[in-house]
């Protein structure tokens, strides 16, 4: 809420998140950092549960290209990094899964969709049978994409940031 989103920029990521602070948000460390005016920044780095090297490099590597953008000595050379997408959070379109069972992806952050595509399946976990079809309900690019192949009812599979 308080941070200055060109500096946020200054990492070269694809995407700088904003969104509007919930109840929980306000005894975090990085929520009270900006309640007193330090700018305080949330990397995420692709997944939580697992190791990706690549998103983990690319996280160490926006990092230090921050740190040099500031004037900061890091002795080494570091890429300009991307053209960053604000992505306000509070405006993207949530698609929850209408089913549980097993969640095959049609389509992955990062991609554009159309309003009406295909994006997902909910398979049934004995027979294999499928129980739903998911549909973007807009015109935009995927922010987020759950990464786990089994999901519950009413889970948040994507968020989609509108055109």
């Amino acid at each position: 809420g308080a941070t200055d989103i060109s500096l946020g920029k200054l990492f070269g990521f694809p995407y700088v998140s904003t969104r509007k602070p919930a109840p929980f948000d306000t005894v975090l460390l990085n929520y009270n950092w900006q309640i007193w005016d330090t700018q305080a920044f949330s990397l995420y780095a692709g997944t939580t549960e697992t190791i990706d090297k690549t998103s983990a490099q690319q996280a160490i590597d926006g990092v230090l290209r921050f740190m040099s953008k500031l004037g900061m000595t890091i002795g080494q050379d570091i890429s300009d990094g991307l053209d960053t997408l604000i992505v306000d959070e509070d405006l993207c379109q949530v698609v929850q899964s209408p089913h549980a069972g097993i969640l095959v992806d049609v389509a992955e952050a990062g991609q554009t969709v159309r309003k009406g595509q295909s994006i997902a399946r909910i398979m049934h976990p004995y027979d294999g049978t499928q129980v739903s079809e998911i549909f973007s309900p807009c015109d935009g690019m995927i922010f987020f994409a759950r990464n786990k192949s089994i999901t519950y009812q009413n889970t948040i599979l994507f968020r989609i940031n509108p055109n």
